[in-house]
């Protein structure tokens, strides 16, 4: 019996160093996902303090040295904050105000933020197609019953989520969608509504590539607001829908995806996952509606640069900003040359 002991023990200590290195592995692979983090927040800090990459506001580009260099709001051309209302009318551009009125005037940063992000998409797209393309490929011709791990076969015994239910829901809230855009004023074509969904099937999986390896996230936001912007001009509550749907459905899909990893390695049944998650998302609408209005009705001030209690809401101004910039003044009037 001595020889089958011995070959037990050996067997033991095999896998005992194989698991061993698999959990140093993750170890690893965890410390140098952080790492690459605190890397790029390092490059980028150095990046802001080379002199050569402040030329821009040295040479006075958009005529950044009568701005602040980083601040979130536009001017006009007296210096003061720009009054978005002022080149507004009935959620549409007002292009005879706007003549009165002042371009709108951007902080340097707003603008090599914008530059970095063009740059940031047809990479995203290159590097996925040139690095990825097979992977993507083969994984859209495998199911769960190809896959040969251990949370694969024990999160089999519980059955799918039929792909009905996924059509169904889609169905439903592509009409509500629709209704919503056609009941109420806000000059969004029915096909730019479909527009912005394509944004989203582009770029859903490119950027969850990227997000997977690199825990750096992406939207296509800024690039719907490009296409709208020249494609559209003047229409900004109806650019607030287009971003929203090409955008973040998105960056909700993502956030599906990333709940269902979590869900797989848990073993949670993914019918249940499912059902919970659709009943908390309408959870989430009917009190965050809620919330807001109640928070516009009651709170004086809100969203104000002076608010006595800080509710100035810099998400929503920014967001605002964003819309007037590309949906109201355009593009065009900003980027294009010639236009400052």
């Amino acid at each position: 019996m001595a020889f089958p002991t011995l070959i037990m023990h050996k067997t033991h200590d095999r896998l005992s160093v194989l698991g061993a290195a698999q959990h140093v592995g993750r170890v690893l692979d965890s410390y140098l996902d952080h790492l690459s983090d605190h890397v790029g927040c390092v490059y980028a800090i150095l990046s802001l303090s080379d002199p050569s990459s402040c030329s821009n506001l040295a040479k006075n580009v958009w005529y950044s040295q009568y701005m602040p260099v980083s601040v979130g709001i536009p001017f006009d051309n007296t210096g003061a904050r720009y009054n978005l209302s002022a080149v507004v009318n009935n959620n549409a551009f007002d292009q005879g105000k706007y003549e009165q009125y002042s371009p709108m005037f951007l902080p340097i940063t707003y603008i090599v933020t914008y530059g970095t992000i063009f740059a940031t998409y047809p990479a995203i797209l290159v590097h996925t197609f040139l690095w990825y393309r097979k992977d993507v490929a083969r994984q859209f011709r495998r199911s769960l019953k190809d896959e040969t791990d251990i949370h694969s076969r024990l999160i089999s015994k519980y059955p799918e989520v039929p792909h009905w239910w996924f059509l169904t829901l889609g169905i439903i809230a592509l009409i509500m969608g629709i209704i919503g855009i056609e009941v109420c004023d806000t000059r969004l074509p029915v096909w730019a509504f479909f527009t912005s969904l394509v944004f989203a099937v582009v770029f859903v999986v490119p950027f969850g590539i990227i997000q997977a390896i690199t825990n750096q996230s992406f939207n296509p936001v800024v690039l719907a607001e490009i296409f709208f912007g020249y494609v559209l001009p003047g229409r900004p509550l109806a650019l607030m829908i287009f971003k929203i749907v090409g955008g973040y459905t998105c960056v909700q899909a993502l956030l599906y995806s990333g709940d269902q990893k979590f869900g797989h390695y848990m073993k949670i049944p993914p019918r249940a996952l499912f059902a919970a998650q659709v009943i908390a998302s309408i959870i989430a609408i009917i009190s965050g509606l809620a919330a807001q209005q109640w928070a516009m009705d009651n709170i004086p001030d809100i969203c104000s640069p002076h608010q006595k209690d800080f509710f100035t809401c810099p998400n929503i101004n920014l967001f605002n900003t964003g819309s007037v910039i590309w949906g109201g003044i355009g593009p065009k009037r900003i980027f294009s040359p010639g236009a400052l």
